[in-house]
């Protein structure tokens, strides 16, 4: 750091202890041995002050320079590191917090493991307690769920899966209606199950009737409830024939991150949430940022209890 006085260029001496370049001289003078004159004002010495002062700035440089590489002590770069990373940009935000946006943004190369989100969006959001859960399908508000439940049965020879039982979810996910403020979808509320009788057969999942885009969730193993998406379809009957290609530890295909009742209220602070979640979480996954009061169960509940169970 600069110094006033005779070791930062000004005609005044101020406390504060030694300067870099006061504490690299006396080094560089004292490593001359006992023998050495200590007198400042001979030539050596004052060569070596010199060489004190260079040293001094140019440790000052690399000090900023590392400050610099990295967003969460940036200042002069800190604009840069908000464009490289594509965050949301508040000029009357103050300067910590825009460091911190852009440090969540880096967390979001991490896994997405429950406690790497959960501490990502923590960062982002300048230490706000975040909390995670997932489920293995969207959850949303459904109507007619029951009424739409095809059949299913089985293929023999048609496909790659084994003999025992196996669960299909088929989902419907439509935008939110504004008239009710909830996410509106054709669900299946429990599961479709089959028990196949041999190996190498296919389920065939009968159509539901209606010319929709529907996104089929299936067993990762016979027996097994972790269900990860493995098809689309229009609403016609589909066959499955193969089982989901994601490993089991990513079986979880909807995030609910769940936040103060400030921040979920807070277009600026959601927006930092998107732009960690946007690249962290899988490209099949969905998620919901919810509050965390109240808790009210039934139809015109809270979205943590939509959303978040």
């Amino acid at each position: 750091m600069t110094a006033l006085g005779r070791w930062g260029g000004m005609p005044l001496r101020m406390g504060g202890g030694r300067s870099d370049a006061q504490a690299i001289y006396e080094t560089l003078r004292d490593s001359m041995g006992s023998a050495h004159s200590k007198d400042d004002s001979t030539l050596g010495n004052r060569e070596r002050r010199c060489m004190a002062l260079a040293l001094a700035r140019a440790k000052a440089h690399q000090t900023r320079g590392a400050m610099q590489s990295l967003p969460e002590t940036a200042t002069d770069y800190l604009p840069r590191w908000e464009r490289w990373l594509q965050v949301p940009v508040d000029t009357t935000s103050p300067m910590h917090l825009r460091r911190a946006v852009c440090t969540g943004a880096l967390a979001a190369n991490l896994p997405p493991t429950e406690d790497n989100i959960a501490s990502a969006c923590s960062t982002a959001l300048g230490g706000e307690a975040v909390r995670v859960t997932t489920g293995r399908v969207p959850v949303a508000q459904m109507w007619a769920a029951s009424f739409y439940r095809p059949a299913l049965s089985e293929v023999l020879g048609a496909g790659q899966l084994r003999a025992g039982l196996h669960y299909v979810y088929g989902v419907n996910e439509v935008p939110m209606d504004p008239s009710t403020g909830y996410d509106v979808a054709i669900y299946v509320d429990d599961p479709l199950s089959i028990t196949l009788a041999a190996d190498g057969s296919a389920i065939s999942v009968g159509g539901y009737g209606i010319p929709l885009t529907f996104r089929y969730y299936m067993s990762h193993a016979p027996g097994s409830t972790d269900a990860s998406w493995v098809a689309d379809g229009n609403g016609e009957p589909i066959t499955l024939g193969t089982y989901p290609t994601e490993r089991p530890d990513r079986n979880a295909q909807h995030y609910a991150i769940i936040v103060s009742d400030t921040t979920a209220a807070n277009d600026a602070s959601l927006a930092k949430l998107h732009t960690v979640l946007g690249p962290m979480l899988p490209a099949e996954a969905t998620y919901d940022v919810i509050s965390s009061q109240p808790f009210v169960l039934g139809p015109a509940g809270s979205p943590l209890g939509r959303g978040g169970l």
